[in-house]
């Protein structure tokens, strides 16, 4: 009964430590307060449907002061300081200097820029007219719609892979032909023989007894160092994405 008891407690805990760090981060940041209570809350929850689904963060964030940092630099000491998904998007509003800011994270190679264009373009008039959450619900609706045609922002596409492939075969064989031709010019003048006797100095072949002693061994250790990208997996830089004003 108590290793029952014991293993229920166990599990409990993991439960209780696996639901915290999943609310650990969350995506919708209205500083500003444009959004009502119920706005932000269904944003939330849309913005956490597309990460389970996706694995793909959308990350909205309002503020009325960035602190004197520009707008992408108040983006990224959010964004790039949380344990988000190596792939996203980050839109910024500041209502203070009428600004507006959208970019993909570094993860997904520039395949996501295309909807990163569209809705920067889309919603620059939304906002101009307070229709915040309009401009929000637009931008996870562009994303999602493109998440799901089945994007995969890792690997190259087909036609590259096989692109490649036959450019390495053909370079691969140019070289071993070279190689082999080289060897075998090399190799043009000469005659067989029939035995060693031409290579031996008569009476010069003496063979000793010989052993080999094993004395020690040494071994060493290389550490191998692991790739980090600090506390999150997403990351968001100063370059790329688009801003502009309201």
């Amino acid at each position: 009964m108590k290793k029952i008891l014991t293993f229920v407690f166990i599990l409990i805990t993991a439960l209780v430590m696996s639901v915290t760090a999943f609310a650990a981060d969350r995506y919708v940041y209205d500083y500003a307060g444009v959004l009502s209570s119920s706005e932000a809350a269904s944003l939330e929850s849309k913005c956490r449907e597309i990460h389970d689904k996706y694995d793909f963060d959308v990350v909205v964030i309002t503020t009325s002061n960035t602190s004197g940092k520009s707008i992408r630099g108040y983006a990224m000491s959010i964004f790039n300081d949380g344990t988000y998904s190596k792939y996203g998007v980050v839109y910024t509003v500041d209502l203070g200097e009428r600004d507006y800011d959208i970019v993909a994270t570094d993860g997904t190679n520039g395949k996501f820029d295309g909807v990163v264009d569209d809705v920067f373009e889309t919603t620059g008039s939304m906002l101009s007219v307070g229709k915040y959450n309009s401009a929000f619900t637009y931008l996870t609706g562009r994303t999602e719609s493109f998440l799901s045609s089945g994007v995969d922002f890792d690997t190259k596409s087909a036609k590259q892979i096989a692109t490649y492939v036959v450019i390495s075969t053909v370079i691969g064989l140019i070289i071993s032909y070279i190689i082999v031709k080289r060897h075998k010019d090399a190799l043009s003048t000469a005659v067989k023989q029939h035995g060693a006797a031409n290579y031996m100095r008569q009476g010069s072949a003496k063979i000793n007894v010989s052993r080999d002693m094993f004395l020690y061994s040494t071994t060493t250790r290389i550490r191998r160092e692991t790739e980090s990208n600090g506390s999150g997996g997403g990351h968001i830089s100063s370059g790329g994405g688009r801003t502009g004003k309201f």
